[in-house]
Formats: structure tokens, sequence, C-alpha cells
């Protein structure tokens, strides 16, 4: 990945799209796969 991919207009972006999402489901999400895995 290019450095320039990573900047304040693209965090933004992906920061909206976790909130429209939900951020419970995804946070839900990430704990199942940790106690799956550990």
């Amino acid at each position: 990945m290019k450095a320039e991919y990573f900047n304040d207009d693209k965090l933004g972006r992906v920061l909206d799209q976790l909130y429209q999402k939900g951020l419970s489901e995804i946070f839900m999400s990430l704990v199942l796969e940790a106690v799956e895995t550990y």
C-alpha cells in the first residue's frame, strides 16, 4: 500500500461508513472472532 492512500479524507470516509454500518455490530464481530481464535 502506498502512503498516499492514507489521508484525512479517506479516514473520514471510512469512519462514516463504520458509523453507518453500526459500530456495535462491527465490535461484536471482532470480539467473537477474537474469542474463537484465542
